[in-house]
């Protein structure tokens, strides 16, 4: 049931899934006998948007709360995803030409920079420690740290 329950809360049940499971369940709706289920598919379906309507509600509360320095218990705010890229491939690769070849810059036919993970691993078979990779992807790559999120705990 609580498959079912989260199903309509995420809204991933379609009209016509809604119309089986009501099907399914008995053509008997509030002690009536149905002819047919649309009755039911329009109050679960409008139950499910009056469910996701008070969790947005109730997750904007949290959020200004949280904005305001005030702790709520259930929830907290997890930083967003890091990510990295190589804003400029030129610099890089003279950068990097004092540690690693261009067979290990780049990918064979057609040829094409590697990925930030591919030179890390290159630099690492050169001997050089994660401690001592670590400040020569910092002068190459920026990192982005995405919005942080309202996470349930």
């Amino acid at each position: 049931m609580k498959q079912i329950v989260n199903k309509l809360i995420d809204g991933t049940y379609t009209p016509e899934e809604i119309e089986e499971l009501v099907s399914y369940i008995g053509p008997i709706y509030d002690g009536v006998p149905l002819e047919s289920t649309a009755p039911a598919v329009a109050y679960l379906s409008q139950l499910r948007d009056d469910i996701n309507t008070r969790i947005a509600e109730i997750e904007a509360d949290v959020l200004a709360s949280f904005e305001l320095g005030m702790p709520v218990t259930g929830y907290e705010m997890k930083a967003g995803k890091t990510s990295r890229s190589i804003p400029d491939e030129k610099a890089a690769v003279a950068f990097l030409s004092k540690y690693l070849t261009q067979e290990q810059l780049y990918k064979p036919q057609p040829a094409k920079f590697k990925t930030i993970t591919e030179i890390e691993r290159a630099l690492g078979a050169t001997g050089l420690k994660p401690a001592d990779r670590e400040p020569i992807m910092d002068k190459i790559c920026i990192k982005t740290t995405g919005a942080a999120k309202l996470v349930r705990v």
